[in-house]
């Protein structure tokens, strides 16, 4: 696996991140959690660090997930958790939010009482509609 240091950090990160949008099952036909978390520890497994969520990947599930898979296999101070901020979901309705708000809630579901990378989210869904 290739690493790479995130300019103005000192998080050293692969090249490759897991992604996790699927992994919240809305939108995809619902999730298997145990397949999930299987899909995470294997991308671990092969030195792949960096994982990315949202709070809007199934309503937070993805980032619930995202936590249980890190914790069942430890070594957190090892992973990093990308997250994204400026997009909430309030029933089946999205609203942009302030980046704080997105920024204080991903941490208590995935588990962590640290960040990584925060991202400012987007908003594909207009283009849907």
């Amino acid at each position: 696996m290739e690493y790479t240091v995130i300019s103005g950090t000192q998080m050293n990160v692969s090249r490759i991140a897991q992604g996790t949008w699927a992994i919240g099952g809305w939108m995809w036909g619902g999730t298997d959690e145990r397949e999930s978390i299987r899909t995470i520890h294997a991308a671990l497994d092969k030195g792949i660090n960096l994982i990315d969520t949202a709070p809007v990947y199934g309503f937070g599930v993805s980032e619930e997930i995202v936590g249980k898979a890190i914790e069942e296999r430890g070594h957190r101070e090892k992973v990093f958790i990308a997250t994204k901020v400026g997009l909430e979901w309030h029933g089946l309705h999205r609203h942009l939010s302030s980046p704080l708000a997105g920024f204080r809630h991903p941490d208590r579901r995935n588990g962590s009482d640290h960040a990584g990378p925060i991202q400012g989210g987007s908003d594909p869904c207009d283009r849907c509609e």
